[in-house]
């Protein structure tokens, strides 16, 4: 398959779709509004539905015919391999220098991406960025996480996610908004489909770092972040999350890095457990869940980018 890029393909942004037509086609008009200002001819919007259901994958096909813009791609996958996954798929019709990927919940009221592209190319050793995150209502929240493990949750959180006045090297970005340059992404694998939802940014930046690439948060731009779009239909998150954070651990950090982490879990719930109902579920969860396993075949790939785009 032979991409061809929009103009000067500069930024390709890759945004995952599931049931959410309304918050995904807002997502659209703020961001085709914001890049035809700052990247006028020069990026090229790919969205893919992760096997919605037929009507709201309709209603997503239609709002994308109404906004009547060349610049954006709709794919439909023919199954819900999860957000990593589907960025993944996105990518296979990029063909840009740096690719965004974006959140199907966020909403751009100024350009946070041009910014962020002139710091990448003033910085070829920043492997991805980070911009900072909006509540709903404008306010600032946190916008980079902590390696976590149980030796870190034990030391006191750093503030600069609120506070930085200046681009910061951090552990990670959250993955509501990720800039990343497109060799680093390539050369660290790109996003481990084994995580289906959770901690995959994490993992990324895990392995950005150890490819010598820094991770960056640049607090001089914004976006809104609505909030958990595609993942608040479902009753209960946390089993995935502790999911996939064990998967990431064992992986990164080594079979006692995640034992530890087992530990912490399990006396924290077994502690609520006779007094919550949702501890005691938890705790039944983690009893059954078993050792994860040790690494992921995408461990040391690449991605090639090259070859499926020439």
């Amino acid at each position: 398959m032979t991409i061809s890029a929009a103009g000067d393909e500069t930024l390709t942004v890759a945004i995952v779709h599931y049931n959410t037509p309304e918050l995904t086609a807002r997502c659209l008009s703020s961001a085709l509004r914001v890049l035809r200002e700052g990247l006028p001819g020069a990026f090229r919007i790919v969205v893919v539905d992760n096997c919605s259901e037929n009507e709201k994958f309709e209603a997503l096909r239609a709002a994308v015919a109404q906004l009547d813009a060349p610049e954006l791609l709709l794919v439909r996958s023919c199954i819900n391999g999860g957000f990593g996954l589907g960025c993944m798929t996105a990518l296979n019709y990029s063909a840009g220098k740096f690719i965004a990927l974006v959140n199907s919940d966020t909403q751009f009221d100024d350009d946070c991406f041009s910014p962020l592209i002139a710091h990448l190319q003033d910085h070829p050793d920043i492997g991805v960025i980070g911009a900072q995150q909006l509540s709903e209502a404008g306010a600032p929240v946190r916008s980079v996480g902590f390696n976590e493990s149980f030796l870190t949750r034990l030391k006191p959180r750093r503030k600069h996610a609120l506070s930085a006045a200046a681009p910061a090297d951090v552990d990670y970005l959250f993955g509501a908004f990720m800039m990343f340059r497109r060799e680093a992404f390539a050369q660290c694998g790109g996003f481990d489909p084994t995580i289906f939802l959770f901690y995959e940014e994490m993992d990324v930046c895990h392995r950005l770092r150890a490819n010598g690439w820094r991770v960056v948060f640049f607090p001089g731009a914004s976006y809104r972040h609505l909030g958990q779009g595609s993942v608040s239909a479902l009753s209960d998150t946390k089993p995935e999350s502790d999911l996939s954070l064990f998967y990431v651990i064992r992986k990164n950090d080594g079979y006692w890095a995640w034992r530890l982490m087992a530990v912490s879990k399990l006396l924290s719930y077994s502690l609520r457990a006779p007094f919550n109902a949702r501890a005691r579920k938890m705790l039944r969860r983690l009893l059954a869940m078993g050792p994860p396993q040790a690494l992921s075949l995408r461990v040391g790939q690449t991605c090639n980018f090259d070859y499926i785009n020439r």
